[in-house]
């Protein structure tokens, strides 16, 4: 489980030349550069799960202001005499964001807290918010935050035989075009806890190009709903995605310019939804094709 950070943790050094390190290194995503160092050996062979899909070795290790953000995991040792368990903590900077017993949890918070600082500091992408397959040469979104269900959303849809791309972010080209980001999908469980499950454990095939957008699936879950949408205007599209773009105001006139492009030639439907197979399997029936 995750906690607020306690103020016992010491804070980590901002130099790299500390022997406390057991390692660091920097990677580059869609024009991002970010480091990630740990003080333990068996948590830095671990960081590189939590690498954005498309992420890139960088050149050379970046401690300074040209990075756009260092993220360091100190273990924190027990101490029986104080009744303090061992931890990890998890820091921004010297801002300490995190910390749990459980590693696995951590580096869930931390691959969230990279893939986001991915999407706000891009400078080749716009990043939305948005469950994505690809269905008949085409790319269905379904925008919305987390806990708005689009990951299930997104499951059913390809294990009714669409392609994934991703349950987290639709990245957009200028041309307005969807390019994968195939993470493996944030399943939960009854506990409400996220597991993450390949796309290929739900017998889907992951998209390996862009395509152009042809249908925006604005819901969420409602117990029992049944689906019946209604349409949206091309302005109402560009909004609903608007809201759900990470980059929304320090890039307005390209979230604007770009997301015009992506809904241009789509339809955009709207409403509340049950059960997400039944669901899946309507819209899937019902999506355009690059032919149509």
């Amino acid at each position: 489980m995750l906690s607020t950070p306690r103020q016992r943790t010491h804070r980590p050094e901002s130099g790299h030349g500390s022997n406390r390190w057991a390692g660091a290194f920097s990677f580059e995503g869609y024009g991002a550069v970010i480091t990630l160092r740990a003080s333990d050996a068996s948590v830095l062979a671990a960081l590189p799960r939590v690498l954005p899909p498309g992420a890139r070795p960088s050149g050379a290790l970046s401690f300074s202001r040209a990075a756009d953000a260092l993220y360091s995991v100190v273990a924190t040792p027990a101490t029986p005499t104080r009744g303090v368990a061992p931890a990890h903590v998890l820091f921004e900077g010297s801002r300490r964001i995190a910390e749990s017993a459980d590693l696995d949890a951590l580096l869930a918070r931390l691959e969230s807290e990279v893939h986001f600082k991915v999407a706000l500091a891009s400078r080749t992408r716009l990043f939305v918010h948005a469950g994505v397959v690809g269905w008949r040469g085409t790319a269905i979104l379904v925008p919305g935050r987390t806990h708005t269900g689009k990951s299930t959303l997104v499951a059913a849809l390809v294990r009714a035989g669409a392609t994934y791309y991703s349950d987290e972010y639709a990245v957009l080209d200028d041309a307005g075009l969807v390019h994968p980001f195939a993470r493996p999908l944030g399943i939960r469980d009854d506990r409400g806890r996220t597991h993450p499950v390949s796309a290929a454990s739900l017998g889907a095939t992951v998209a390996g190009a862009a395509a152009p957008v042809g249908l925006v699936i604005s819901t969420r879950h409602v117990a029992g709903a049944r689906w019946r949408p209604t349409p949206m205007s091309p302005g109402e599209t560009v909004l609903a995605l608007l809201e759900n773009t990470v980059a929304a105001r320090r890039r307005p006139a390209d979230a604007l310019r770009m997301l015009g492009a992506a809904v241009a030639k789509a339809r955009a439907l709207r409403g509340v939804r049950g059960d997400a197979a039944r669901v899946a399997e309507q819209i899937l029936a019902s999506s355009p094709s690059t032919s149509t």
